[in-house]
């Protein structure tokens, strides 16, 4: 919750200082009100409005992390029951790999806008740091198609998201729901 509170923080304080002044001098000089008033009430407005929309949405964001994080302790605790894991090895080190967002319809002049994007949650389980990359597999049809490769710096007991464009993984709009992904991870402890 902390990087909701940051991020409203700097967007109230740029809506403050760029917008609402440009704001108040349109009504200014449209219908002759007071400046610091219409910048007060302008403020205050566009400053509740952007609070509440991105307090929606990271809180959204974080719960979708909060549950793939919750998926890969399960991953990680089954894995645990199963088999004796050495503290230095990358089966302490899990990923979980989803696509989100979609490829626009109809966005842009030539229809190319999309906000689709393949995330990647990695999480460090073991005592001691981890230094390494994280090598994303695309598989459509059986078939490899694509990888990518994501250098990670994982403190112990840590995880860290991270984006790639679809394009990177040879990943287009026609194959966008039926991709499946897998991961290798390589790399040392500290």
């Amino acid at each position: 919750m902390k990087e909701i509170l940051i991020t409203n923080i700097i967007f109230a304080f740029l809506i403050i200082i760029f917008i609402t002044p440009i704001i108040a001098l349109i009504f200014r000089l449209i219908k002759k009100t007071s400046f610091i008033k219409t910048w007060a009430i302008s403020s205050i407005i566009l400053v509740g409005l952007s609070s509440f929309i991105i307090t929606v949405t990271l809180s959204a964001l974080l719960f979708e992390v909060k549950l793939n994080t919750n998926k890969l302790d399960t991953q990680f605790e089954d894995i645990e029951n199963e088999q004796n894991i050495e503290e230095n090895s990358t089966e302490n080190i899990l990923a979980q790999i989803f696509t989100t967002g979609s490829y626009g319809k109809a966005a842009g002049k030539y229809g190319r806008g999309n906000n689709a994007s393949v995330d990647s949650i990695v999480k460090n389980y073991s005592d001691k740091d981890f230094k390494g990359k994280l090598i994303i597999y695309a598989i459509y049809k059986e078939e490899k198609i694509g990888e990518k490769e994501i250098e990670i710096e994982l403190p112990s007991k840590e995880w860290k998201r991270k984006n790639t464009d679809p394009s990177d993984l040879q990943i287009n709009r026609k194959i966008w729901y039926d991709v499946e992904f897998e991961y290798v991870v390589q790399g040392s402890f500290k």
